[in-house]
């Protein structure tokens, strides 16, 4: 399968299935990378491994292939003996030679599924490639008879995501919008000439279209993830926040009109998804416990879903996104130990109890990302296969909060790169990065662009602000480590504070912030070792000291507000002390001050996507000024703010790590 994946041709050839059979037994495969040139020798080594005569030294389990295919990704040997053009892009290709792989194993975990319970031969599965772009095609809906695909793809090259329609049988895509802004979550009605989308452009919202293209209508101001009832007459969505957990369920009528909220009372409510019969929803929500609840579409009481033991982890919090017959689809990277991307997995949900009977079952085995299943009414279900890098960027920033240029790219590898520290000066950068399989933290000098791995393992480096010293967590993230930044002797400097959060402006002083339940949080002095903990209510983050060092930020969980307390090191500080800044409507997180301490910078979803915002800031009496104002918008699907949210400000820059992600589409149907 991979091979012809990656060539375009069978490895054995015949007029018959004697003849393949034959040459099979007989013959060697004409090597791979005679059809691919630029196929990298790394996969063409593991193609021609799994093509030995030999079974003994074949890889002799899936798993074997994974890793090695993961191994590649880890530890590219081949791109440094590459000329510098072509290593360039090589790792992005890199990457995409790796996806392939991984739908291979998508097959062959589907052949696996589909083999039937009586021991007979297995009909063998197809597995269809429905987009071939460059760039990301996601968010795929196929409609119910199995005949159209819509989805929303940036192969426009208008730098944006539209929606996309297409024959299932084959034909060119059809573009079916139009505009700045990317439009996601297609969705088609039963009888497949209308389709539902969300829109980012003004302010977001749900619009309705015809199959056929044509002008959008917008139906409602606001939502996500919009889903037609099974009879075409509603349409199922949900508004607010998946960061800070304040989101609503609706349903309205197709035509338009008010929309009715289900389930008021629930902390969180989103992701819905209509049973077969239209009677119900199965939705992802949080009411004392967070999990799949069922809901009648008429006034009643929602039931929480009891998954079996065992498999809490797999489902709970997950996103459900199809229900054919009695078994829900749904995504999760809790399948299996140890899984860091998502995969699509079936359990059965009985109606009426509501109990799941059995552990969920894996429908698709890759290392990509594999993620929106749609199904059809006839068991064909379409996903996106999903590739994404993080790395770290930078903004330049005036000090007024105006970004005065475009984004730069300050680290490039195939692994990922995040939680980025900056000294003052914007000379000095730290950051962690998955190029080791232990993890580790990577110092770079900006001005000569030289990287040098500063330690393994390690997490959360924080670099002083005259960019002297680099402090980061141990192993267990409750030690405390320090090193200086042109190298020289680590020292521990405290052994039980929990997380390093920032420097003061002197460099004598720590803050920490300890996840335990009793959340302490803290100032530890460097020289003598003392911590002196702060008083607070709530669960609280510290985050940095303002530049003066009269001042110290945190961001609170519930609400999720930033809030702003004096220090001062001979003064007592009561939990009254604590001043709110944001009013905890939004998710805002992870403030950092600017350089002279008259803005305060943090992550925020009050627009949407997870941006860049400001608030000013008097750093003489310690209250904000004016209202937030948006500093960086992040709205575009291909490169998003990354989960690794650290945002650090140096005297004329903003980093920060986000990631870009790449996929096609791809159908996996039972023949």
């Amino acid at each position: 399968m991979l091979y012809q994946m990656v060539t375009g041709e069978l490895p054995f050839r015949g007029d018959a299935s004697a003849a393949v059979m034959a040459a099979i037994l007989r013959d060697e495969p004409q090597p791979p990378c005679l059809l691919s040139p630029d196929l990298p020798p790394e996969i063409e080594r593991i193609i021609l491994r799994c093509l030995r005569k030999d079974p003994a030294k074949r890889y002799q389990t899936m798993r074997d292939i994974k890793l090695a295919l993961e191994d590649i990704l880890e530890h590219p040997t081949s791109l440094s003996a590459q000329p510098a053009a072509v290593a360039a892009t090589a790792p992005r290709k890199l990457r995409r030679w790796v996806a392939a792989g991984a739908v291979a194993m998508v097959l062959a975990a589907a052949a696996v599924w589909w083999w039937p319970k009586s021991g007979a031969p297995p009909a063998e599965p197809k597995l269809i490639r429905l987009a071939s772009d460059s760039g990301l095609s996601t968010d795929p809906a196929i409609s119910g008879d199995g005949k159209l695909l819509a989805y929303a793809s940036d192969r426009s090259g208008d730098g944006n995501l539209d929606i996309w329609l297409q024959q299932i049988g084959g034909g060119e895509p059809i573009r079916i919008t139009h505009g700045p802004a990317d439009n996601v979550e297609p969705d088609f009605s039963p009888d497949g000439t209308r389709i539902v989308f969300h829109a980012e452009g003004d302010n977001g919202g749900i619009y309705l279209v015809s199959s056929l293209g044509g002008d959008a209508r917008k139906i409602a101001e606001a939502g996500y993830r919009p889903r037609f009832s099974p009879d075409g007459k509603s349409i199922a969505y949900w508004t607010g926040s998946a960061l800070n957990g304040l989101s609503k369920l609706y349903v309205m009528d197709a035509a338009g009109g008010p929309a009715r909220q289900l389930q008021p009372g629930f902390f969180s409510a989103g992701w819905p998804v209509w049973s077969p019969d239209g009677k119900y929803l199965l939705f992802l929500g949080s009411f004392g416990s967070t999990g799949w609840w069922v809901t009648p579409i008429s006034e009643g009481k929602a039931v929480q879903v009891q998954p079996p033991p065992g498999s809490e982890e797999a489902i709970q919090g997950w996103f459900p996104y199809a229900w054919r017959g009695d078994r829900i689809v749904f995504s999760s990277n809790k399948s299996v130990k140890g899984a860091e991307d998502a995969h699509i997995l079936e359990v059965p949900l009985p109606a009426r109890t509501w109990k799941i009977s059995s552990a969920p079952h894996r429908l698709t085995l890759g290392i990509t990302t594999e993620d929106f299943p749609s199904a059809a009414s006839d068991g064909s279900l379409v996903f996106a296969s999903l590739a994404s890098n993080v790395d770290v960027y930078m903004a330049p920033v005036s000090a007024e909060g105006k970004v005065t240029g475009t984004l730069e790219r300050l680290t490039h590898d195939v692994a990922d790169d995040f939680t980025p520290s900056i000294s003052m000066d914007g000379a000095r950068l730290a950051f962690g990065s998955t190029r080791l399989a232990e993890g580790g933290i990577w110092k770079k000098d900006l001005n000569t662009g030289k990287e040098v791995l500063l330690v393994k393992p390690g997490s959360n480096p924080h670099l002083s602000p005259d960019g002297s010293t680099v402090a980061w967590n141990g192993k267990d993230n409750r030690m405390i480590f320090a090193e200086p930044f042109r190298g020289g002797a680590t020292r521990s400097i405290c052994r039980d504070c929990g997380s390093v959060n920032g420097w003061s402006a002197d460099g004598d002083k720590i803050l920490f912030t300890d996840y335990s339940r009793q959340n302490p949080v803290g100032v530890l002095d460097i020289a003598s070792g003392q911590k002196r903990l702060l008083p607070h209510k709530g669960r609280i983050y510290l985050r940095s000291f303002s530049p003066n060092g009269r001042w110290i930020v945190a961001s609170a969980e519930d609400p999720q507000q930033l809030l702003v307390a004096p220090f001062r090191p001979g003064a007592p500080l009561t939990t009254d002390d604590w001043v709110p800044i944001t009013d905890g409507s939004h998710h805002d997180t992870w403030p950092c001050w600017s350089a002279d301490g008259n803005l305060l910078y943090f992550t925020s979803d009050r627009d949407g996507p997870a941006c860049i915002w400001a608030k000013r800031f008097d750093p003489r009496t310690g209250r904000p000024a004016g209202e937030s104002f948006a500093v960086l918008h992040l709205h575009g699907a291909q490169r998003m703010r990354s989960n690794m949210h650290h945002l650090a400000a140096a005297r004329d820059k903003l980093v920060f790590s986000l990631e870009e992600r790449t996929g096609n589409i791809w159908m996996l149907k039972a023949q």
